[in-house]
């Protein structure tokens, strides 16, 4: 416990270290959702820490109805290689399996209304797993200060034994000065045999 303490401190002390020198600067957002099996609220963080590198600092904590809780903080740090592609090294924290180093390509498009991610991320263990983390984000204007909003994010976790882990958050809302709201639903999938589960609801964003 106490080494899992450390090194989620160590994990936090890192974001807050590497996001104070832009952080003026810097671009987020908060979400809050109420699903029909757990609530959620997602931060994120991202912005420039030098002209070709750029970060993403994110933390994700649900709690069910039966106060069962779980949590996720990740840092994505990458440096540009140009026409969109970055080479990323990935810190991440949950209770469960305490600090794990991620590495890998990392692909950014823009085009308009339409953005996406793309990170192939090995973890630096002994046992690696292999992730195929993508963002999609769809925001054109229905009128001069109203946005449709549309985001897909998918994370797909496999070993050398195969599938560990996928989830899809899906949400469609509205957006209107800096707030957005909507309908939202994550869907999990657990195990080589991908049992479903899934969480239905609503979510509040707001932009800074």
């Amino acid at each position: 416990m106490k080494q899992k303490l450390k090194k989620g401190l160590a994990t936090l002390a890192l974001a807050v270290t590497l996001a104070s020198p832009f952080s003026a600067k810097a671009d987020g957002a908060v979400e809050l959702m109420a699903g029909n099996k757990a609530h959620t609220a997602d931060v994120k963080l991202f912005g420039k820490v030098a002209k070709n590198t750029g970060l993403l600092a994110r933390t994700r904590v649900g709690v069910d109805y039966e106060n069962n809780s779980s949590a996720l903080t990740f840092l994505d740090i990458y440096q540009s290689l140009g026409k969109g592609f970055s080479a990323a090294l990935v810190p991440q924290y949950t209770p469960a399996k305490g600090l794990v180093m991620m590495a890998g390509p990392q692909y950014i498009g823009r085009w308009k209304d339409l953005s996406t991610v793309v990170l192939l991320a090995t973890s630096l263990e002994e046992k690696p797993s292999y992730n195929i983390i993508t963002s999609t984000s769809y925001r054109p204007k229905l009128t001069s200060d109203l946005n449709l909003a549309a985001q897909l994010e998918t994370t797909n976790i496999f070993n050398n034994h195969g599938h560990v882990f996928s989830t899809e958050r899906a949400r469609l809302g509205l957006a209107k000065n800096g707030f957005e709201v909507g309908v939202a639903t994550d869907i999990t999938q657990t195990g080589k045999e991908g049992t479903l589960d899934y969480n239905l609801g609503a979510y509040l964003k707001k932009g800074f």
